[in-house]
């Protein structure tokens, strides 16, 4: 009995403090066109654009089209709070007309200008006018630090249809890493290094760029293997990537590996398989492979080396493969960057 007590009492209290806040007259729609700003009221309002972005100014007269303000996607929903009764929260579009929601937000007992809380906010240039910005660890956001509404005036976000959103950055295909073997013909061995040299200088790490920044981070899961030759036996490979500088100790071209060293492993990213080589649709004489990552997701996390944007990476032969001599391997990656 006691227990039920108990569980009526915390539902009054969540009944009260759900019926603190309301709306005044609910959700209304509003036509927002391309030559006037529309005024939404004074109270603190929520506005959803529904099919076209559209341009959000709190300020105390109506403000004139192309005037800066919070620039709303379709679908988003943001709480606008004028600082006193005589700011309003006018919209508009520049282009097509396009239909917003709006919401007059008010605190207990319906009236206007009730204490509510603001969104992150930031103040304009001029006192008696401020509108909402997201926000990311307190700080308004912009191009430099991810996630962000592109800002500026009406005429330039009408201009910029793309890249509105930034979240995280595709770096794009690049030629990111080659490495020409030794100019010789011998087989190799099954799980041995593919490396620029047979003795005295070490295999050195394939230096794979995947950001646009140092020590950054990410995924990747779309990489291609190109190999000079358009010999296809036997022409399987595995990348294998690291996040600092892998141990190479006494590896040369045609050296057993067949994995990270012990002390490697703190750095390992994981790897990917690049079999099923198949001609290239050219006369080059060339052949590449798609490769397959070797995780259940099909995706790699990274981190870049400390002070860089690349990977290190090292190629082993994983058949008895016959190769050209100073056959080249090429990586091409395709990665997306953390902000």
């Amino acid at each position: 009995m006691r227990n039920r007590l108990r569980l009526f009492g915390l539902i009054g209290v969540l009944a009260f403090v759900w019926g603190s806040i309301a709306f005044a007259a609910g959700t209304q729609t509003a036509t927002i066109n391309s030559t006037t700003f529309t005024d939404l009221g004074v109270a603190p309002v929520q506005v959803q654009t529904l099919t076209q972005p559209v341009t959000v100014v709190v300020a105390d007269t109506i403000p004139t089209v192309g005037t800066a303000g919070t620039n709303l996607l379709p679908g988003q929903l943001v709480q606008f709070n004028p600082a006193d009764a005589s700011s309003h929260v006018w919209a508009a579009k520049l282009g097509a007309t396009t239909v917003v929601n709006y919401s007059p937000v008010y605190a207990t007992g319906g009236s206007a200008g009730g204490s509510v809380t603001a969104t992150q906010g930031t103040a304009a240039t001029a006192a008696t006018a401020w509108w909402d910005q997201l926000s990311q660890g307190g700080t308004a956001v912009g191009a430099t630090n991810g996630l962000y509404v592109q800002p500026g005036t009406g005429a330039a976000w009408a201009a910029t249809q793309s890249g509105l959103w930034n979240i995280g950055g595709l770096t794009g295909i690049a030629n990111s890493a080659s490495r020409t073997r030794v100019a010789n013909t011998t087989t190799y061995t099954a799980n041995t290094t593919w490396c620029a040299n047979t003795a005295t200088t070490v295999c050195a790490p394939l230096q794979v760029t995947l950001a646009g920044a140092n020590a950054a981070t990410g995924t990747f899961g779309r990489v291609w293997l190109l190999k000079s030759g358009s010999t296809l036996t036997n022409a399987n490979f595995t990348i294998w990537f690291f996040s600092a500088a892998p141990t190479t100790t006494a590896q040369y071209d045609n050296t057993a590996y067949v994995g990270p060293f012990a002390a490697d492993l703190p750095n390992f990213l994981g790897s990917m398989t690049c079999n099923s080589m198949q001609a290239t649709n050219d006369s080059s004489a060339q052949s590449f492979s798609e490769c397959t990552p070797n995780t259940p997701s099909g995706w790699l996390q990274y981190k870049t080396l400390s002070g860089q944007p690349y990977v290190d990476a090292l190629i082993s032969v994983t058949a008895a493969y016959a190769p050209g001599s100073a056959e080249a391997l090429t990586i091409y990656a395709n990665s997306y960057q953390d902000k």
